[in-house]
């Protein structure tokens, strides 16, 4: 899609007074949010563009083919909000590569730290300079919500943790234990930082490195079970010799974790394969399940993530163990 420059800022303008009651919890002294998506690609005026607020840093992600947008994205930006700095990250044209092609400052200067971001009052640290993924994924922000309603008591394994904000959550919504398994150590690392700064405990043994492909049989086998569990598969699994790199392997997925289940658990799902829908990956869990499900809750990213088709929008389903819990 092309953009003239007076257009472009046109749509920047009005994406931005369309999130004028985030705009204005960020803007408080001590805000509960100040991390949110200002900018939306295709539906708020150019495909391939992404401007994100992270406090006083402003994140514009854009693909390389689009970069000579880049002084009309400034101009655009600055119109709206005086950031602190402006950190762009150019990614590649086509494939899906989280790893941007270059880090730059378009305005103030890279941080030489992660910067502090707040989500439902809770703290994380994002590094927008990094080369992988800055930390925490802000159309998950819904989700975060609910684990902090629905985990009172609950012992809770946080499956492909990445950073652990699902489990973080968890943890300061009142959970007995949270356990979280990843196979990206610095990631973990990570995680112990934001239990830490959000004050919640965390031991060693709380953050697993590992292939769950190949943990969770044994946790099985040994009788663990967990009254909550969160599955969040990446797009694509890189290859392992437990599994081929097929995406979001939920038949074998439900499998697995159903079978940790305790009587009353929820399991929640994250459904990132566009591709199918989201009755398509339900009915994977409900028919792979070790044991009976139900749908307890459906949820999808927020106001700030705007799509027509429903499916093209992030798709989240909580499953229920029947029985006491």
């Amino acid at each position: 899609m092309e953009a003239s420059r007076g257009s472009l800022q046109d749509s920047i303008r009005r994406a931005w007074e369309a999130r004028a009651t985030l705009h204005s919890e960020a803007d408080r002294a001590d805000p509960l949010q100040n991390s949110y998506r200002l900018f939306h690609g295709f539906h708020d005026g150019l495909r391939g563009l992404n401007i994100d607020r992270l406090g006083d840093t402003c994140l514009v992600s854009i693909k390389k083919p689009l970069t000579d947008h880049l002084p009309a994205i400034q101009e655009g930006i600055e119109a709206c909000h005086d950031f602190e700095r402006i950190v762009v990250r150019v990614q590649r044209p086509h494939n899906y590569n989280p790893r941007p092609l270059s880090v730059t400052a378009l305005a103030g200067t890279l941080p030489d730290a992660p910067v502090e971001v707040r989500d439902n009052g809770l703290r994380y640290l994002m590094d927008v300079a990094a080369e992988a993924n800055p930390g925490l994924f802000l159309d998950a922000r819904p989700v975060r919500a609910w684990l902090l309603e629905n985990s009172a008591g609950r012992r809770v394994l946080n499956l492909f943790a990445f950073t652990g904000s699902l489990g973080i959550a968890a943890a300061a919504g009142g959970a007995k234990s949270v356990t979280h398994v990843d196979s990206n150590p610095a990631a973990l690392a990570v995680a112990r930082q934001n239990h830490a700064l959000n004050q919640l405990d965390i031991e060693d043994r709380d953050c697993l490195r590992g292939d769950l492909y190949y943990h969770l049989p044994r946790a099985a086998k040994s009788g663990r079970t967990f009254d909550g569990i969160i599955l969040d598969p990446p797009p694509q699994r890189p290859r392992s010799k437990h599994r081929k790199p097929r995406g979001q392997d939920y038949p074998k997925l439900a499998r697995l974790t159903t079978t940790l289940l305790a009587p009353g658990a929820w399991l929640l799902c994250f459904f990132h394969r566009y591709e199918r829908t989201r009755h398509t990956y339900e009915e994977q869990v409900l028919s792979n399940a070790a044991c009976e499900l139900e749908v307890v809750w459906r949820g999808t990213s927020g106001e700030d993530f705007p799509e027509k088709d429903p499916d093209q929008k992030l798709r989240l389903t909580a499953f229920r163990r029947p029985g006491h819990e």
